[in-house]
Order: structure tokens, then C-alpha cells, then sequence
């Protein structure tokens, strides 16, 4: 409370600073609900941006539906954006039966999916090289980006509700402006630069990989000569400039950018923050957003599956594995660039795949050729031939293009899958 939509957005207001209205809510919530709603919720003052918002948490019913009082008789309601309607009796009843499927250890949330998969990867018929620019090259659907960075997981970003903070800057920025801004993200809001930060440079279908803010500058600094390679490598013409992606974890959330050249006189930029829930200590985003230019000062809403969790179960060995510098390593490479184990979705997959897996992910990640794994438990050692998937986890953005947002890893180990693939 001290919100309102505007523009498709949650625009902030204030809101009195006096405890009537919490002692006032509270009351309301416990003599015309039933069971009394208080028992899921907290409900707080906050401040954020400079104003005051009245705050309330409310768990969802997992077990029993609240009613309201409504005249003398008790509803059931459901809120959509900032209005409610009445529950039909077909949410109801479908309400109770996945209670009751959840009682009996079997209910997956909708909006955060684990799969667990046992297959063995097929090898993939792949024409890019592997080794060029000291950097892992791949070819992805035309006008679509892939990202590999790290942290997807760990933001939470597979809650029904999440906060899109917009922060693109408010100056014209060319590709070299591209530090600057996530430099200022380190200082702010704490964002990681070096093993969580991944970006790519795509032109066409064909895109290169990185990881680390130094790789990231240097591949700036040498970008005319890195388009025209992927240029002659991808399968389609282009006319824009090379696009620009990436993405790292921040202390808030997952902050994500793309910038493509259009013209000689403009470039397109896109860059948000996502947050698991609106920070109410704000300043460290405030003084981003300000250090930026950015406009932006309210948070858009943003609901339904945003995150997939591919979870590898004796998934290997994954196909021609190459060892590769995706960022600087002074001990050497902890990355292997393997064949997709999705690609063009293998029979063996599909069949254990949830139909409802969300269209971005079934329509993005089975055309990636390569993908480079990070190497978990440490670094490659020479003997490693071996690897198996351990995890996948994407989120979907869509900036002037679609991109997927993947942080992936496997395991080092010798063929016997069974003795070294933990469970």
C-alpha cells in the first residue's frame, strides 16, 4: 500500500507513516476471514525511494483456502494485478486436488520446474570451430542470444512474482561504454564481475562466448575484427552491429544488458535488474541508477515460469568435450565445450521432459550447437576425458532479442558413470 499501476508498472507513493492502518488491517483480517488470514501474513512500514509503503506478506494457502466475509456469506477471492475476482468452482476444486496431491509428496510448483533426466548425449554434427579467439563459439537460432554466467539459480528468479527494475542508461552508450556501466553495478549494488559475469557477441546465428570483465574489455577493444569472424561464420546475412549480451549476479538479483548498433547514429540498449522482491533499502540501487542516468524509478511486475532447472542424473558422457578460455585463468581453462545434450531435443529427452516445460526454453536451448560446462569441483586435469551433466538452469529475458539466460555445469570423471555421478 502506497503503490498504484501506472504504464504496466508498479509506480511508488507514500503512504501515512501512523500505525492506525496496520492495527486497522489486522482487525479486519482477523474477525472477516476465515480461517483468520493473519496466520499467513507479516505486515510492516518500509521506505523505499524516500517513501513510506505499508508492506504486508501473505503466504500462500497450501492446505485450506482463506474466505472472506462477504455480506454474511464467506468467498473465495483471487487477486490479478491490482484488482479481485471471485474464485470459480473450478479453482477450488482444483485448489483441493493439488492439496491433496502435495500431501502425497508429488506436486512440482508451476512456476518453478525441476527436471531430473537420464540419457546419453548424441553427438552433434557441428561446422563451427572450436578454438578461435581463445573463446567458446557456438551457433544459436538467428536473432536469438544465449548468455552463460553463473548465479541464475540462486536468485530465486522461479517465484511466481519477481520485479523488473529497468536501468538503462539514460545517455546514448556504445559498446565501449559496456565497462563503465558494470563497473558502476560493482561499486552500487555489488555485482559480480569476474567468474559470474558470461556475455556474448552474436552476429547472426553464430555467437562467441566469454566470461570475466578483462575478457570483456578485450574483446571491445578488438570487436571490428571479432564481427567480421563471426560474420563469415554464421549462415545468414547481417546489416546491425554485432549484439552484445550478458548478465552477473548483483547483491539484489540478476542484472542483464544487451546493446546492438542499428545505425551509425544510434544504438539500441536494453538492461534490467531482476529481483526476487522490491529491496525497501534501496539506496545502494538508487545510487546505480542515478550514477547511470537511468530513468527508471518504479518496478514492473512480472508473473508465470521464468526459470527451468534441468537437473543431470547419470546424464554422460557428454560429446567431444574440449577444454577452453572463456575468461582469464591463470591456471588454465575450467571450462569444456561439449554438444548440446538438448539438441533438436533427442527422443530419449523429450519423453522425460514435462509437456508444460515453457515454448522459450523448448524453442531456444535444442538449437545451441556448443555449450560451454563449467567444470565442477575444480579445474581440468589432464586426464579428465570424461564429463557428465550435473545441471542446467535458464531464465528468459527479451530485450530487442529473446535471450536465454544459462548458467550450466558438469562433472569430471572416468566412463563408469555409475561410480563417480553423484545421486
Amino acid at each position: 500500500m502506497g503503490t498504484r499501476i501506472q504504464d504496466g508498472g508498479l509506480l511508488l507513493q507514500n503512504f501515512s507513516p501512523d500505525e492506525e492502518p496496520r492495527q486497522e488491517l489486522t482487525h479486519i483480517a482477523q474477525e472477516y476471514s476465515n480461517s483468520p488470514l493473519p496466520r499467513l501474513w507479516s505486515i510492516d512500514m518500509e521506505e523505499c525511494f524516500g517513501d513510506r509503503l505499508l508492506r504486508i506478506d501473505i503466504q500462500a494457502a497450501d492446505s485450506e483456502l482463506v474466505k472472506f466475509d462477504y455480506d454474511g456469506e464467506y468467498r473465495v477471492y483471487v487477486r490479478e494485478e491490482d484488482g479481485l475476482r471471485e474464485m470459480s468452482s473450478g479453482e477450488i476444486s482444483e485448489f483441493y486436488e493439488k492439496t491433496k496431491t502435495n500431501a502425497e509428496g508429488r506436486w512440482e510448483s508451476e512456476i518453478q520446474r525441476t527436471e531430473h533426466l537420464e540419457f546419453t548425449p548424441e553427438q552433434v554434427n557441428n561446422d563451427i570451430p572450436s578454438a578461435a579467439f581463445e573463446r567458446a563459439i557456438t551457433r544459436v537460432p538467428l536473432e536469438h542470444s544465449v548468455v552463460f554466467g553463473s548465479g541464475v539459480v540462486d536468485d530465486r528468479l522461479g517465484k511466481s512474482l519477481h520485479f523488473n527494475l529497468n536501468t538503462t542508461p539514460g545517455r546514448e552508450c556504445s559498446y565501449e561504454d559496456v565497462p563503465w556501466f558494470l563497473e558502476s553495478a560493482s561499486e552500487h549494488i555489488n555485482a559480480n564481475l569476474e567468474r559470474r559475469l558470461g556475455y556474448s557477441i552474436r552476429v547472426g546465428d553464430a555467437q562467441l562466448m566469454g566470461k570475466g570483465i578483462e575478457n570483456l574489455r578485450q574483446d571491445i577493444e578488438r570487436l571490428p575484427e571479432l564481427y567480421q569472424f563471426i560474420d563469415e561464420l554464421s549462415n545468414h546475412s547481417w546489416r546491425y552491429g554485432p549484439v552484445l549480451s550478458g548478465y552477473t549476479k548483483t547483491e539484489y538479483g540478476i542484472l542483464w544488458f544487451e546493446l546492438q548498433k542499428e545505425s551509425e547514429t544510434f544504438n539500441r540498449w536494453t538492461s534490467e535488474l531482476l529481483l526476487p522482491d522490491i529491496p525497501f533499502d534501496s539506496s545502494d540501487i538508487e545510487h546505480f541508477v542515478d550514477e547511470t542516468e537511468s530513468t527508471s524509478k518504479y518496478y514492473a511486475q512480472r508473473r508465470g515460469i521464468h526459470f527451468v532447472h534441468l537437473n543431470g542424473r547419470k546424464c554422460g558422457p557428454l560429446q567431444n568435450p574440449t577444454p577452453v578460455n572463456i575468461r582469464s585463468f591463470d591456471e588454465g581453462p575450467n571450462h569444456v565445450l561439449v554438444d548440446n545434450p538438448f539438441y533438436d531435443w533427442p527422443e530419449v529427452v523429450h519423453s522425460q521432459l514435462d509437456e508444460s516445460l515453457p515454448e522459450w526454453c523448448k524453442r531456444i536451448l535444442p538449437k545451441i550447437s556448443k555449450i560451454p560446462f563449467e567444470v565442477s569441483g575444480g579445474y581440468l586435469e589432464e586426464e579428465d576425458q570424461q564429463f557428465s551433466l550435473n545441471y542446467l538452469d535458464c531464465a528468459h529475458v527479451t530485450g530487442t532479442h529473446p535471450t536465454l539466460l544459462v548458467d550450466c555445469s558438469c562433472w569430471p570423471g572416468s566412463s563408469d558413470v555409475d561410480s563417480w555421478v553423484p545421486e
